[in-house]
């Protein structure tokens, strides 16, 4: 199969009119010019479909496509990679921004070391604050090429950032000749299983230490705001679930080890749901509700309060 361009910007935009223009704007200015830019307007209702047509009616290598009613970032994601005609297919989530080399410099990367899929670190942004935050892993000073099992080993849904949260640039050829595609049930959390597909798929992968990536905090964490109004807590309690179904379809496909540390995802997220719900009791003033919750906690969730209390102090101690 020939490709007319080296790469495809995907992006699904919900409500996204205030920061769309930013996003397709940093995937349109770089270096790699030999690129398209598909944007799936999921039934937005604030003006979105009209910033997506006139960015297009600018440079024609934006291709809009608009959905009628909102069907959910997984759904645009695979109709917006089914529709692209470019060698590698790039994601770009609304509210971020890549650096102007970031395609050219990763592209170049990941077909050097012939593997299918490439990412590079992130550069966290409060977007509240205006400010950077960090980046997503320290640098270690090289690329790093990554399996399955590395994947696992990599991913703790307790940690700031995991390799779930990775910004993939996909081998079009390799994610279509597997069937690897988002799944469309997920509403939350993904991006964590198309990249656990893909390595299971046999995918090879590089991570290139440099950000790249302009990654804007849901919730950040200079400002303690919201990046846009509506913002709301991560659903813990659905990807739990989720997870729980992808450890039934995964038996027998996966080795005991790697679904015992997915079915220990699970349980981390179910920690994450409790702990939320009893800062929101608190919050509301609901004692006794947040009391039961605590007493009948398991050993699980007494540890990730205790790995927050010690990164905790450990951040004043720096200070």
């Amino acid at each position: 199969m020939s490709f007319e361009q080296r790469a495809t910007v995907i992006t699904a935009a919900y409500n996204a009119a205030h920061c769309i223009t930013k996003a397709v704007h940093s995937a349109l200015s770089q270096t790699e010019q030999n690129i398209e830019v598909v944007i799936v307007d999921d039934g937005s209702t604030d003006g979105t479909r009209e910033v997506i047509s006139r960015l297009a009616e600018t440079d024609s290598r934006v291709r809009p496509m608009f959905l009628s009613e909102n069907r959910g970032a997984a759904h645009a994601l695979n109709l917006a990679t089914r529709a692209a005609r470019g060698k590698w297919i790039s994601l770009l989530d609304a509210d971020d921004w890549y650096e102007p080399t970031r395609l050219e410099r990763l592209i170049d990367a990941a077909e050097a070391h012939d593997v299918e899929m490439v990412a590079d670190n992130q550069i966290f942004y409060d977007i509240q604050a205006d400010s950077r935050v960090g980046l997503a892993f320290q640098n270690v000073g090289r690329s790093q090429r990554i399996g399955l099992t590395d994947f696992f080993e990599g991913t703790s849904p307790t940690a700031s950032f995991d390799y779930g949260m990775l910004k993939p640039i996909f081998l079009a050829s390799f994610i279509r000749s597997h069937r690897v595609i988002y799944r469309e049930a997920i509403r939350h959390g993904y991006d964590y299983f198309v990249l656990l597909d893909f390595f299971v798929a046999g995918g090879r992968a590089l991570i290139v230490d440099e950000p790249f990536y302009y990654y804007v905090q849901p919730y950040g964490s200079i400002s303690r705001r919201f990046a846009s109004a509506g913002g709301r807590r991560y659903p813990f309690e659905h990807v739990k679930e989720m997870n729980d179904n992808i450890v039934t379809e995964m038996r027998g496909r996966l080795s005991e080890q790697h679904l015992e540390t997915l079915i220990k995802r699970g349980e981390a997220m179910a920690c994450l749901a409790r702990l939320h719900q009893v800062r929101e009791s608190l919050g509301a003033g609901r004692l006794g509700s947040a009391f039961i919750m605590l007493v009948t906690a398991p050993f699980p969730f007494w540890e990730l309060c205790g790995q927050r209390v010690l990164s905790h102090l450990s951040r004043l101690h720096k200070r």
